[in-house]
């Protein structure tokens, strides 16, 4: 089958200056014509048929506006794999999201903020710890080495670069 721009008019609604396709999409949401017609991804064959662009062996056809539902030839690009994952990290903060879970799996936790704070400011040893809090003492490493609960300030040091310019004054004096 060959796509013309007639036959999305036809089966997308505009929103703005995006074609928003009003047919079929795979379980991820990728529009697709129906499979009586082919079940392609839609914005493959508009690559292959309207740009006549060619579609090397692991190229993907994506859209420059970044709406998944929107066929507009205007904005369907022909991208390498790695290129759509490095455009789709850039659209997506990690670290928020990372953030966004581990506060939800933090209302069934064990430790609370505040238990996390005092076992941050390490005044005694981790089996200590993980006995008063009821988590295994490797639960408590992490939380010290920063691999779990990341997002708890760790209490200041009050000795903290206290001696950060002492190396720097010995090699002085060396060459002196």
């Amino acid at each position: 089958m060959i796509i013309t721009e007639d036959y999305l008019r036809l089966r997308s609604v505009e929103c703005g200056d995006c074609w928003i396709w009003s047919n079929s999409y795979t379980s991820s949401g990728i529009p697709v014509v129906p499979k009586k017609d082919g079940g392609q991804p839609v914005r493959r064959l508009i690559a292959r048929d309207i740009l006549k662009k060619d579609m090397p062996e692991g190229a993907v056809a994506a859209s420059s506006c970044h709406e998944r539902k929107c066929v507009n030839p205007e904005h369907t690009v022909v991208l390498t794999r790695a290129k759509l994952l490095v455009r789709s990290r850039a659209n997506t903060n990690q670290a928020i999201r990372n953030a966004k879970i581990a506060q939800a799996q933090r209302k069934r936790a064990k430790l609370t903020p505040e238990a996390v704070a005092d076992i941050k400011s390490r005044q005694e040893t981790s089996l200590v710890y993980a006995a008063r809090y009821g988590v295994h003492h490797t639960m408590v490493s992490k939380i010290w080495c920063g691999g779990a609960w990341k997002e708890i300030a760790t209490p200041q040091n009050p000795f903290a670069g206290l001696f950060t310019g002492l190396a720097a004054n010995d090699s002085d004096r060396r060459r002196a």
